[in-house]
């Protein structure tokens, strides 16, 4: 859908090469005058958690060849800066999930040098179930670091149901899977999701997966025994790590199977935790997934349509 209903100021403009990108990229909104300019979005309930996700395609939409950088933000709150110059021709999509205060979501773009105008491609607000990320505290915003389906493609609509089919299987339960998490240099707040489902229909008793979450070779968890037919997700948060800190699936001595991995999802926290001051600290959770529900508010895309 256009954006008109959300916001009054900027231009729409439209990248020169439509057949690049997806059909919401080629539009967008750009700002040359205020130093920040917000959306506003209604939710369907105060207190309600949301998912939030800003996109943006420069694509020379201006012929100049000058991709501009640009701060990012939230219900008033720093989400990140925006540098179109990495990557000009690449879709940049930025995501988080947080407790909104009223009945509506905020998201602006600030100018922060002269000369570069902020734009938005796309916003995309989805008010998710009461189960979902319940486990996080409502004072807390997750950023996403990736979201990832393994042992096939998949697409960000695809429902859990259709990702759990599938699963990357270590060779044998010597072989560990490490999760790839990108994490900052600096200390950061967690939350990792890994999700499991047993993809082989297990024929006798002698045949057994069981498997442990560890960081830096140590397990963090009880032994998970993943079922058939059946989604599962573990979930580690309140927890600082580091990049050099390691995140993997072992097999357990009593497995006669090899580690797998479905699904996970990786986020930081937007400050600080005042519980956990180091990996060694945190808390960790499993359990059987009732399926949850995420529901569309709106989407706004920066030329009106």
């Amino acid at each position: 859908t256009g954006d008109d209903a959300y916001i009054q100021n900027g231009d729409s403009k439209t990248v020169p090469d439509k057949s690049l990108v997806p059909y919401p990229m080629s539009t967008m909104r750009v700002f040359s005058t205020r130093k920040k300019n917000c959306y506003s979005i209604k939710v369907d309930e105060d207190g309600g958690r949301v998912l939030l996700r800003a996109s943006f395609y420069y694509g020379n939409y201006d012929g100049k060849d000058s991709p501009p950088v640009f701060d990012l933000q939230f219900d008033g709150n720093f989400w990140t800066t925006v540098n179109t110059s990495f990557s000009s021709y690449d879709v940049l999509s930025y995501e988080t999930i947080y407790v909104v205060k009223r009945n509506f979501t905020s998201t602006c773009v600030a100018q922060t040098k002269p000369g570069q105008l902020p734009f938005i491609s796309a916003i995309e607000v989805r008010s998710l179930g009461v189960n979902m990320y319940s486990q996080i505290p409502s004072n807390l915003a997750l950023h996403l670091i990736q979201r990832a389906a393994f042992g096939e493609l998949r697409t960000n609509n695809d429902p859990p149901e259709t990702v759990l089919k599938n699963a990357v299987v270590s060779l044998s339960t010597s072989e560990i899977i490490v999760l790839l998490t990108d994490l900052s240099e600096k200390p950061t707040p967690i939350y990792i999701a890994p999700d499991f489902s047993e993809v082989l229909l297990l024929l006798n008793t002698t045949q057994k997966r069981s498997f442990q979450l560890c960081v830096d070779n140590k397990p963090i968890s009880d032994p998970i025994i993943p079922l058939f037919g059946s989604a599962s997700e573990a979930y580690v948060t309140n927890r600082i790590a580091f990049a050099s800190n390691s995140f993997s699936i072992q097999a357990t001595t009593a497995s006669t199977l090899p580690p797998l991995l479905n699904a996970m999802e990786i986020y930081t926290g937007c400050d600080r935790l005042t519980n956990g001051t180091n990996v060694n600290d945190g808390v960790f959770s499993f359990f059987r997934r009732v399926s949850g529900c995420a529901k569309r508010i709106e989407g706004a895309t920066g030329m009106a349509r």
